[in-house]
């Protein structure tokens, strides 16, 4: 036989080989959780039941075997195997990570023997998930820290959060399998940091981690407390500074670039004087990041307060106030002169009688001096000539002419009634003496004083309106 016959038949047997092998091959690999279970199989089962069948585990014990009717189980898996004897498959329950490995499936088919092997993994939840950092002070722009992440559990993998943010990396974020790096860290870095923990089966998320990160003074704000240009002395001034600052700047004082010896975010110039003009200004200082910034310089110019007694001029306070109140003499007195002459201010009085007990309103007697214009007589009624007398015409039946000269007085009873233009009297006839809501006029000819009141039998009406 040839070198040519001999590579053939080494080729074919080969391909059978492999075709042999190819018909038997298991599912897998396989995933499980703690405490579930499995089923191995044949991916092609045979087509006539295999007089041999061994199972073999992970730690190369046989698990069970078979040869035709008999069985053989090993003590550790007693209660947690069932083999079907026509395809070979096996199926394991209440796995443990112990159970996690290769197994390997040797059976025999009419007396030819095959073998197929496949992989399980029995996954333990995720628990027990923490994070933490190398260092938790840091400073800004100096400091670099790293994160990192633990968890119990098969095969966790693991992402970073910054609150509800998933971090990325970037040129300052490092990302590594559970660590996460941040170099030059700034004030934003600050957290909350977590990670979350997960295999296929179960995640987890760890608590929150923060980091302290100092930094500043970023600047010093200065204000002056009331603002002004100039102080007078004696006065008190406020001065205040504020910086954004972690932790709180400290801060001191200096006048004209020179320290005060004075500290504190703000404080105040007693019964400042000239001497105290200057340019203040306030520092800064961090002592965690050792870092200081100065404010601008703003000047504060005292000047001398004038004298409280000496008033406008020069001239004392007392003196200006003799000339002003000799001047509102001289001015307004005449003034006044002569509104009261002119009635402006002060009216006279006029000539009213009290009124009676219970009438309506006070008014007694009035006089009311008549002149014949054609039967119409003009009735003056009020003070004597007072220029708020009231008029009202009457008209005398009886006498056509008027009165003559030495004609005693004339009567009429006046009644009045409040309404909304204020008190109407009405001059009516009839009247009654005793009646307490009458009150009586006289009507006399021009230049009679008016006489006692009494009832007339002929009365003219009129209306007196106030």
């Amino acid at each position: 036989m040839d070198s040519h016959t001999l590579l053939t038949l080494w080729i074919l047997a080969a391909v059978g080989l492999c075709s042999c092998q190819d018909e038997f091959l298991l599912d897998g690999p396989l995933n499980r959780t703690v405490g579930g279970n499995v089923v191995f199989t044949l991916i092609h089962p045979p087509s006539t039941p295999p007089s041999k069948i061994t199972w073999i585990s992970p730690s190369n014990i046989e698990i069970i075997t078979t040869l035709d009717h008999a069985e053989k189980i090993h003590p550790d898996y007693n209660g947690r195997i069932s083999l079907n004897k026509t395809t070979a498959s096996l199926e394991l329950s209440n796995l443990t990570p112990n159970d996690t490995g290769e197994y390997t499936l040797d059976i025999s088919i009419n007396s030819v023997p095959q073998q197929a092997k496949t992989s399980l993994t029995v996954f333990v939840n995720i628990s027990n998930v923490r994070a933490e950092a190398d260092q938790n002070e840091l400073v800004e722009f100096n400091s670099s820290v790293t994160l990192t992440c633990s968890a119990s559990g098969t095969l966790p993998s693991f992402r970073w959060f910054n609150g509800s943010t998933n971090v990325t990396g970037s040129d300052r974020v490092l990302l590594g399998y559970s660590n996460l790096t941040i170099l030059n860290v700034t004030r934003y870095d600050d957290g909350p940091f977590k990670c979350e923990a997960s295999n296929m089966f179960s995640d987890h998320m760890s608590s929150d981690v923060y980091l302290t990160i100092h930094y500043g003074p970023d600047s010093a704000v200065f204000s002056v407390t009331p603002d002004a240009s100039n102080y007078s002395s004696g006065s008190d001034i406020t001065l205040s500074c504020s910086s954004e600052s972690k932790p709180a700047a400290r801060f001191q004082w200096a006048l004209n670039g020179t320290f005060l010896g004075r500290e504190g975010k703000e404080i105040v110039l007693e019964n400042v004087q000239t001497s105290q003009s200057g340019a203040y200004s306030c520092w800064a200082y961090n002592s965690k990041t050792q870092r200081y910034k100065t404010s601008s310089p703003t000047t504060i110019t005292v000047i001398v307060a004038p004298d409280p007694g000496v008033g406008v001029g020069g001239f004392p306070t007392w003196a200006i106030a003799v000339i002003v109140i000799a001047v509102l003499i001289v001015l307004v007195i005449p003034v006044i002169l002569v509104l009261k002459k002119k009635g402006k201010i002060c009216p006279p009085k006029s000539r009213e009688a009290p009124a009676k007990d219970n009438s309506p309103m006070e008014l007694n007697y009035a006089d009311i001096s008549h002149f014949q214009r054609k039967n119409v007589q003009r009735v003056d009624q009020g003070n004597g000539g007072n220029r708020e007398t009231l008029y009202s015409g009457v008209r005398l039946p009886s006498s056509p002419a008027g009165p003559t000269s030495g004609q005693g007085p004339t009567y009429a009873d006046i009644n009045f009634q409040n309404n909304t233009a204020g008190m109407r009297a009405t001059l009516g006839h009839g009247g009654n003496v005793g009646d307490q809501s009458t009150v009586y006029a006289a009507v006399k000819p021009k230049g009679q004083a008016p006489g006692p009141p009494r009832q007339v039998p002929d009365v003219t009406y009129a209306q007196v309106k106030k």
